[in-house]
């Protein structure tokens, strides 16, 4: 064979081998790409299942937020664009998406928090995404620095150009903290407490709507969830479970101060209702004092079970009225 039909050969060689190196390559890269799309399917897919089930149809305006059109509350499309969105529905759309003002809101709220929610969730993206913040926040104008807190950016840019006050833009911002400050564990929150972004607005809902949700601190949030945690729906409720402990044991304790309770007067128990009562039982009973024979006469009892609550208000009266004392005492 001649130097030249070699050299030839040896080349026509080297060409299918490269050609063969990048077949292998783009068949691996093929089929990475087609598991992703796969994978993004099939989420896609259950998203929208999930969503029928909960009878929630996301809207265009949602839709436009997220790469591919799928609501996830993840792959929120590039920051500037993002706000772009954002600010259109807030100066056009909110007033009159929903018949409900508060539900329409919520609606844009709700996508404020997913965002705030992905970069708290991934700091790739947060330093990626925080230099566009703050630039867009610069070149509008906007009165903000470096301190304030993320939820107030996002706010201020997603209502840009709006005639909302500073106080509500202000309690949008905390709404978001409030989402987002893991104090508790539910069907709404992830493994650390945080709100879930698609439960949103039914937490906010669930808590007394958007006033009362953003006055209420992390701090606030953390105390209420706790009260659940032992099994009381407020306050209130475990007061009047210590002062009935108090009554069992017959002293009141608060901040390390003790006050003996001492009963004094007592009243005839020959009567139907006494005798339906168990031993321990607390009653409230309207007197009456009868000058003339030197004693109370009952004008009529409540009992603690009684869905009139007059008990439990008594109990918590005197609850506060022992406490105060006990604030006093030095």
């Amino acid at each position: 064979m001649s130097d030249l039909n070699i050299n030839k050969v040896n080349t026509e060689v080297n060409a299918v081998a490269a050609m063969s190196h990048q077949t292998d390559i783009s068949k691996k890269g093929g089929v990475d790409i087609l598991a992703e799309v796969k994978h993004r399917s099939e989420k896609a897919i259950r998203l929208r299942n999930e969503q029928k089930e909960r009878g929630i149809i996301p809207s265009d305006f949602e839709k436009t937020l997220f790469e591919d059109n799928t609501v996830d509350f993840e792959s929120y499309i590039e920051c500037n664009v993002l706000f772009k969105a954002l600010n259109a529905e807030a100066l056009g759309s909110v007033d009159v998406r929903y018949a409900n003002y508060q539900q329409s809101l919520l609606h844009l709220l709700q996508h404020c928090y997913g965002y705030f929610y992905a970069l708290k969730s991934n700091s790739e993206r947060y330093e990626k995404d925080i230099k566009l913040i703050n630039s867009a926040i610069a070149s509008s104008n906007l009165r903000s620095n470096k301190g304030n807190s993320l939820s107030t950016k996002i706010i201020k840019l997603a209502w840009k150009g709006s005639k909302v006050d500073r106080k509500k833009l202000s309690n949008y911002s905390k709404l978001l903290d409030n989402a987002w400050c893991k104090s508790r564990t539910n069907h709404h929150t992830d493994k650390n407490g945080a709100v879930l972004p698609k439960h949103f607005s039914e937490d906010v809902m669930e808590q007394g709507g958007i006033s009362s949700y953003s006055r209420k601190s992390a701090a606030h949030l953390k105390k209420q969830n706790a009260l659940e945690a032992e099994g009381y729906d407020c306050l209130g409720d475990k007061q009047i479970d210590l002062m009935r402990d108090a009554i069992q044991r017959e002293a009141f304790t608060y901040a390390d101060k003790t006050i003996d309770l001492m009963y004094s007067a007592r009243l005839p128990s020959d009567n139907v209702f006494s005798q339906e009562l168990r031993d321990g039982e607390r009653i409230c009973a309207l007197l009456k004092w009868d000058l003339d024979n030197n004693e109370f006469r009952v004008v009529d009892t409540y009992n603690e079970s009684g869905k009139d609550g007059v008990v439990d208000k008594a109990e918590l009266t005197l609850y506060n009225k022992l406490k105060a004392r006990c604030q006093e005492m030095k």
